[in-house]
């Protein structure tokens, strides 16, 4: 299964925080998404920059093109749905409610991105700086906590005790036991995410 994602003209960047293979194509990117089984979910989650918008009303923002192949028949599919924001004036803007487990997913694989950064740190014998990689997740993840879905709030607990943790060994522990271990961990969580 791959996902091609196409921003439309006026976004000025995407950002795909989910550890996943990525192409660049015309006009876009292609995430290569594996293999998906009947009635499995996935989670996916990418950023967009979009500039601010005179008019007022739907503005799309982006195309998704989803393909896959059905076993055992061996047929191809392609779904295709546009992104659109809405856009309304800052007054109205100001009260909206984000998407608790939008937020809480984003949240969650900034965390795991932190961990990439922080094990490349440890590599290159900074471990001042992984503590500080370790440190700042576990902060955006405690903010997080603040409305999480009941469904997610124990594994967003526990992620952000393990970077409270991690901050700490990467200063006293072995960094390259330290760094396999964060690596190991996200291999793990990316594999298991969304299943």
């Amino acid at each position: 299964m791959s996902l091609i994602i196409r921003p439309a003209w006026e976004v000025a960047e995407l950002h795909l925080w989910n550890d996943l293979p990525v192409a660049a194509i015309d006009g876009g990117v292609m995430v290569e998404l594996g293999d998906l089984y009947g009635g499995e979910a996935r989670k996916l989650v990418l950023t967009l920059a979009v500039p601010s918008m005179g008019a007022l009303g739907l503005a799309k923002v982006a195309d998704l093109e989803l393909r896959y192949v059905e076993l055992p028949s061996g047929t191809e599919h392609t779904i295709e749905v546009p992104v659109h924001v809405n856009v309304v004036p800052g007054d109205q803007a100001v009260g909206r409610i984000p998407d608790a487990t939008v937020r809480s997913e984003l949240s969650y694989q900034q965390a795991q991105d932190a961990k990439r950064k922080a094990s490349d740190a440890l590599r290159d014998g900074d471990a001042a700086s992984a503590a500080r990689f370790y440190g700042e997740a576990g902060d955006v993840l405690s903010a997080a906590m603040s409305a999480p879905p009941q469904a997610m709030a124990e594994e967003i607990s526990d992620e952000s005790a393990l970077l409270r943790d991690l901050a700490r060994r990467a200063i006293v522990d072995d960094a390259s036991r330290v760094a396999k271990f964060t690596d190991a961990d996200r291999a793990r969580k990316w594999r298991q995410r969304g299943r």
